[in-house]
């Protein structure tokens, strides 16, 4: 059986844990790396085409890395819930991982790392296609022209409720008090946006296409997650349809390449 690079991976976070060394061979629960590449000026590029091909090459590396940490948590995680197959017990340094990984993702009751929390983590933590990402990133930062993107850094219109904590909408619907967040570099807009897709409730069934995806042993496709998007705008089935279609009109499903079926284990 051809087993890829992250396969691999797994194989030997298995063996790390099972050996007991997993004290220092823990990833950090928080990504420590953050690309600071600045937004390009993309309104200074006349040609649409070139445009384009700019804005998916520059989000690509900063799609990857966070999609990287996300699957090393989720690949550390499988390799700990098999340790814990093998010894029958976990080491304190594993529990406490997965407690801080636990309140990161808002998973409750996993003090005991039973069933039901594996489940939700792995449900929780995942990859999101690349092609989605970009998809939504043009569409909600004007191709990373809008106010916002420009100012602000965010490219997926991600909102904030305390004064001061981003940019207020020159148009605000009457009663509604937010700002547009604001963020030190466009990288760490797409670790929230992430964040936010794999454990706000409104986003539920999105994780779910994705886990079935994993369970048919599938790379998880921007097409099919984007049916999940249903609550992301108002226009619900409308802009679910506009994303699928900027995914494929503009031919990006080849950036989820980079995201292979792991074969050495499995949900």
């Amino acid at each position: 059986m051809k087993i890829g690079l992250r396969g691999v991976m797994v194989v030997i976070a298995l063996l790390v844990v099972g050996c007991g060394k997993v004290d220092n061979k823990l990833p950090p629960v928080v990504n420590k790396t953050i690309i600071k590449e600045p937004l390009p000026d993309f309104a200074s590029i006349q040609d649409v085409s070139t445009k384009k091909e700019s804005f998916f090459e520059f989000l690509s590396p900063l799609v990857n890395e966070e999609n990287q940490h996300l699957q090393s948590l989720r690949d550390t995680i499988l390799a700990i819930k098999q340790s814990e197959v093998d010894s029958g017990a976990l080491t304190t340094a594993q529990l406490n991982w997965i407690a801080k990984v636990a309140d990161r993702y808002d998973v409750e009751n996993c003090e005991s790392f039973d069933a039901s929390c594996q489940e939700t983590l792995l449900r929780r933590i995942d990859v999101v296609p690349p092609s989605l990402v970009m998809a939504q990133a043009a569409n909600e930062s004007a191709w990373g022209t809008s106010r916002f993107a420009k100012k602000g850094n965010n490219l997926f219109g991600q909102w904030c409720f305390s004064q001061g904590c981003g940019l207020v909408p020159l148009q605000q619907t009457s009663g509604q008090h937010y700002e547009v967040r604001a963020f030190d570099t466009v990288h760490q807009s797409i670790v929230s946006y992430m964040m936010n897709l794999n454990t706000h409730a409104s986003y539920k069934e999105l994780r779910v296409i994705r886990q079935s995806s994993r369970a048919k042993d599938k790379v998880p496709s921007g097409v099919e997650l984007a049916k999940g998007l249903i609550h992301y705008s108002e226009r619900g089935e409308e802009y679910i349809d506009e994303i699928t279609k900027m995914i494929r009109y503009n031919d990006i499903t080849s950036y989820d390449a980079t995201l292979e079926p792991i074969e050495a284990a499995s949900e």
